[in-house]
């Protein structure tokens, strides 16, 4: 019965035959203190609790039961007692929704669940679970279906949509933000334990949202199907998270502090390279990232363009490894010198944002700030309603790889169905000779000269003649962002063929 020698195996069969509880959980916690995480002693354990009706009061112990014994249904119930005793409702629904998801038929968990939700006032339990660490990923996700609810007008009061946030949180100011809006559950319990074991949880717990990193892995969803359906809800409604006046007070007393008058014209600049996620997760290799990476060398000449029209320029963002060797009156980096709040209410009060394809675009499409996106690679589009990007420009095997192949779906080899825009990593590029090029400085303040002209004048729906051509030959599947955020005309004239 147990993977045991057999005289063991022998003295818990007797203890459990004879109902000896006291003895047998005295037993297990002797092998535990020898072996503490073995996932059999610790469901003997919880056996011999049961049977002695202690597990009331090991919360501890359950939870660490069902990080280790994650497939049995019985545990995650007593787990969502415990919950409910303690009056955490939350976390007790979404233990039920664990308990349930292994086993259906649990009668008694379902019973509690719907006791649960109906003391809440509420029929029905929906959960998303929150990529918490990554700034584009907290932002988009909650702010999409956000706008889709407010789009579709028909909000189901009798649904409780859950949205667990785990450790660590990229920004708590806009953790904060969101609770405002959506229920928020802090629970890094319940939170590893999905990201983990992804599966574990029935689908029909799942809150069903436009953007959900953690669906697009669990279904391999296509990229384009996920980039149209964002750019289908941002299309449809204008901003819906807000910050409230006392927020946008402490920011502005912040800032001064710092140096910066909130009420000029502001342009953020965002440079991804690898510090931050090197900081964030140590351990991790992210080379595969490099080539979203960009060098702030090449836009020195565009923040003196900017400067030169009366713009301060703030670079944002968290950990970098690299700053402008020269200092310029006008610019000023605040790379790691803001608090959370500060860091998003920038977005809040400034003219427009210039970024490499990396998190801080969502919250720049969360707060409607029109974008350019430069460096980008991918040759993606970005769901924005009011801007323009330039894509780094692709080499293989030292030949330029045409820009129109690309977005038309070249794959990255003979021998590869996946295409090139769809490739994420730069190892994978480098095994068929690709390697992605950085826009030259010229390219940048050509691309920076017509966003901020498109700005100043308010003109998103004028585009150039090879614009104008693009939309016309692009594939739908791609979009175009249905003439929001495509390239910008000085792009094309050098690239599009």
């Amino acid at each position: 019965m147990f993977g045991y020698p057999s005289k063991v195996s022998q003295q818990i069969n007797s203890l459990i035959q004879n109902e000896e509880y006291s003895a047998l959980l005295t037993l297990a916690n002797q092998y535990l203190v020898i072996d503490p995480n073995n996932s059999e002693w610790l469901y003997i354990k919880f056996r011999a609790l049961s049977k002695l009706e202690q597990l009331q009061d090991n919360l501890g112990f359950l939870r660490k039961l069902c990080w280790y014994r994650s497939s049995c249904d019985d545990v995650f119930y007593h787990l969502a007692c415990n919950f409910a005793q303690r009056g955490d409702v939350y976390d007790a629904l979404l233990a039920t929704a664990f308990c349930l998801s292994i086993n259906d038929t649990n009668k008694k968990a379902s019973a509690l669940q719907s006791s649960l939700l109906k003391a809440s006032g509420k029929t029905a339990l929906k959960v998303s679970f929150l990529k918490s660490d990554r700034i584009g990923h907290l932002t988009s996700e909650p702010d999409a279906w956000l706008r889709e609810q407010a789009v579709s007008g028909s909000k189901n009061d009798s649904v409780l949509h859950l949205f667990v946030a785990g450790e660590p949180v990229c920004n708590d100011a806009l953790l904060v933000v969101l609770e405002r809006y959506v229920n928020v559950h802090r629970s890094s319990f319940f939170h590893k334990l999905h990201m983990t074991r992804g599966k574990l949880i029935a689908e029909q717990y799942f809150v069903k949202m436009p953007y959900d990193a953690n669906y697009n892995a669990r279904k391999k969803v296509n990229a384009d199907e996920k980039i149209l359906e964002l750019c289908r809800v941002y299309n449809a409604h204008e901003r819906v998270i807000y910050l409230t006046e006392n927020e946008k007070q402490q920011a502005l007393e912040e800032a001064l502090c710092l140096g910066i008058d909130l009420s000029e014209k502001l342009v953020l600049l965002h440079i991804r390279d690898s510090a931050y996620l090197s900081h964030l997760l140590p351990e991790k290799d992210f080379s595969y990232h490099r080539m979203r990476d960009g060098s702030i060398i090449h836009y020195e000449k565009a923040i003196r363009y900017l400067v030169s029209l009366g713009y301060r320029v703030l670079r944002v963002g968290g950990e970098t490894n690299q700053r402008l060797d020269t200092k310029i009156s006008g610019y000023t980096d605040l790379c790691g010198k803001t608090s959370p709040l500060l860091d998003l209410a920038l977005y809040d009060f400034c003219q427009f944002y210039i970024g490499t394809n990396s998190g801080p675009l969502g919250t720049s499409a969360m707060f409607d700030v029109p974008t350019l996106l430069v460096n980008c690679a991918p040759a993606v589009n970005f769901y924005a309603t009011k801007g323009r990007c330039i894509a780094k420009t692709l080499w293989q095997n030292g030949e330029s790889v045409c820009f129109n192949e690309i977005i038309a779906g070249k794959t990255l080899g003979d021998d590869s169905d996946v295409r090139i825009r769809d490739c994420y990593d730069a190892n994978e590029l480098a095994k068929y000779g690709l390697v992605y090029k950085e826009n030259t400085e010229e390219e940048i303040v050509e691309a920076v000269t017509e966003f901020e002209q498109l700005h100043r004048n308010q003109q998103w729906s004028v585009y150039g003649e090879n614009q104008q051509r693009y939309l016309a030959e692009t594939p739908s599947e791609v979009g175009a962002f249905e003439g929001k955020t495509i390239p910008t005309e000085s792009y094309l004239q050098r690239y599009y063929r």
